[in-house]
């Protein structure tokens, strides 16, 4: 078990490899690395010792020989090429081995999260219900087969099942060298699956190429070395977890700690104790976790905490709130925190991960505009921060090197000018050729990703979701831009805001509901008063309805951010939790401040 002040191997300065022509899949990429850089360590599993947090690493030639394995297993269960086999496995060493016996099958590998992930067994049964209708896996490789079959009810069917663990056990007790077979670069090497747990999922054809493009983008990017560290705690079910918290390392030759996301949801300080433990110079989350670091750790539980080593640490959900970054800078310099550390990012897994990175190093980027002129002209026209209709928004960078963006008009489909808001559309060879149940004959070169977005000076604002905008008399308002008016308000609930318009006929309205925040002694009235007067006072928009609800209440997606067509159905249905008087409050039990793996892992989104 290796920790930081007993690990030799720290290497700083020493840059990725740079793979010849004939690296084409991440099966190459490993069996390169075996011939190049043998008995250096992939992954390192994380485990809670006494007084300290220590690691079992994983080195390149068990990751192979184990995969490879795990690839003799599949064939001879007549799991073919382009067969899809489903990945429940929280472990990293399992996940990695039994991902890379997929792929050097050449078979697709179909990561879903473990029944203890998902929450309710329902939601767990409804995912692989529809994830088996839609792609019809051969196999599933699990933690624990009885678990997955009693929450999958039946779900699964008549698919086979096998257990991480009795793999090795099951495969020939011989040494099983690698396979010399080359999986084609244009082949799927997993699905990534976006949708939560009701509805139909679409699962994303992510290519062996599409992989090592955006891997490479972000190493080019970022100057990401062999000599970095990666800590993250976000699953590997999800693109931001695989591909930004695993596989770009191993792709760059570094060494990555994941923990299990259980870890960080039951004690949230264990992921910036890591990183210090590790010396890890960068580390990826969705903004939720930054907000929530900032705002609710004691400081009690701080004490030996040291972020001087964090390089970049990459921040996603877009659009990401101005007072998330400073917060957390504001909260972790005294230990050690670098401000110029914090690292806004844009992608979605339609683009296999990432699409725009800032330059690495730098400050972050605001830009202020004038809100009324972005909801009545879609132009982002500067204003000073005093104005009194100011906006501020993150910049996410520029486009990732080999990839192009543009902004279209919603109306017209024209290109924008500069500063025009419109529809971001991305290319590049990142961008994934379909939705599996599109089947073979569909390939986009174009990703249209329904996010509303504008160019300043080479650089990128997200304003919000096309299909989220509120529409009040003409003029589009950003619901992201509201609900941050509305979190000012003392006894509301920060982040646990929706707004959302209807259509009544006359010019639209909108709706607003909050959670109240738990120990607050404010009334729902005042509250519902408050809201009122700060929108009209702030934006000049009235809310027909302000709705105050319980705290943990409003359904959350992987991200941290609320679902808000599913809050904008519960209203409709008359099914929300909601607070009438003060002593509302006072009556059952609901989520704290970290929530659930229900409300924060269950239907992992498609948003970096």
């Amino acid at each position: 078990m290796a920790t930081v002040a007993d690990d030799s191997r720290l290497r700083t300065g020493q840059a990725s490899p740079d793979y010849p022509s004939s690296v084409t899949t991440l099966v190459s990429v490993l069996r390169w690395q075996m011939e190049h850089m043998p008995g250096r360590i992939v992954c390192h599993r994380i485990v809670r010792g006494r007084r300290q947090l220590g690691s079992e690493p994983l080195s390149i030639e068990q990751l192979a020989e184990r995969a490879a394995a795990v690839a003799a297993l599949l064939r001879e269960r007549n799991v073919e090429a382009g067969d899809r086999v489903i990945l429940s496995l929280a472990d990293p060493h399992d996940f990695l081995v039994a991902f890379f016996g997929c792929l050097s099958a050449g078979a697709a590998a179909v990561p879903l999260p473990t029944p203890g992930e998902s929450g309710a067994p329902r939601a767990f049964a409804a995912r692989v219900r529809g994830v088996c209708s839609d792609c019809d896996p051969s196999l599933a490789i699990v933690e624990d087969a009885a678990r997955f079959r009693a929450a999958a009810a039946d779900a699964a069917g008549s698919l086979a099942v096998l257990e991480a663990r009795s793999l090795l056990e099951l495969a020939p007790a011989t040494k099983c060298e690698p396979s010399s077979s080359e999986p084609d670069a244009g082949a799927a090497a997993f699905l990534q699956y976006t949708s939560g747990s009701t509805g139909s999922p679409k699962g994303v054809v992510v290519t062996h190429a599409n992989i090592l493009a955006n891997c490479r983008a972000i190493r080019d990017a970022t100057a990401y070395t062999r000599g970095d560290r990666m800590v993250s705690w976000l699953p590997l079910h999800h693109d931001m977890g695989l591909i930004g918290g695993l596989l770009t390392s191993i792709y760059c030759a570094a060494e990555t700690w994941p923990m299990p996301p259980m870890e960080f949801l039951a004690r949230p300080v264990t992921w910036l104790q890591a990183i210090g433990a590790f010396g890890a110079t960068l580390t990826v989350a969705p903004t939720f976790a930054y907000a929530l670091c900032a705002r609710k750790l004691p400081d009690r539980q701080l004490s030996g905490v040291d972020l001087s080593c964090l390089r970049l640490a990459y921040i996603g959900a877009e659009p990401i709130a101005p007072a998330v970054v400073e917060n957390f800078v504001a909260r972790f310099a005294a230990y050690g925190l670098s401000p110029a550390a914090l690292y806004p990012v844009y992608g979605l897994a339609e683009a296999t991960l990432a699409v725009s990175f800032p330059p690495p190093g730098r400050a972050i980027h605001y830009d202020v505009v004038d809100r009324q002129a972005i909801a009545g002209d879609g132009i982002a026209r500067s204003v000073e921060a005093s104005h009194s209709q100011a906006m501020r928004l993150v910049s996410v960078g520029r486009p990732l090197p080999r990839h192009e963006v543009e902004i279209v008009s919603t109306a017209t489909g024209r290109t924008a000018g500069e500063r025009e808001v419109g529809e971001l559309l991305v290319r590049g060879p990142s961008v994934t050729p379909r939705y599996f149940g599109e089947g073979t004959g569909v390939s986009r070169d174009v990703l249209k990703t329904g996010d509303l977005a504008y160019i300043a000076a080479g650089e990128i604002y997200i304003v919000d979701r096309i299909k989220d905008l509120v529409i009040l008399s003409g003029r589009n308002h950003a619901p992201s831009d509201i609900e941050a008016v509305v979190a000012e308000v003392d006894g509301v609930r920060r982040g646990r805001i929706v707004a959302f318009g209807t259509d009544d006929g006359h010019g639209g309205q909108l709706h607003v509901v909050a959670e109240a925040r738990p120990g607050s002694w404010r009334s729902p009235d005042e509250i519902r008063i408050e809201v009122s007067r700060r929108l009209r006072a702030q934006i000049g928009i009235s809310a027909a309805t302000v709705t105050v609800v319980r705290p943990g209440s409003l359904e959350r997606t992987s991200s941290g951010k609320i679902k808000r067509r599913a809050c904008a159905q519960a209203f409709e249905a008359g099914t929300l939790q909601v607070v009438q008087t003060r002593s509302d409050l006072d009556d059952g039990v609901y989520a704290r401040v970290s929530g659930t793996l229900t409300t924060v892992l269950r239907g992992l989104g498609r948003r970096f």
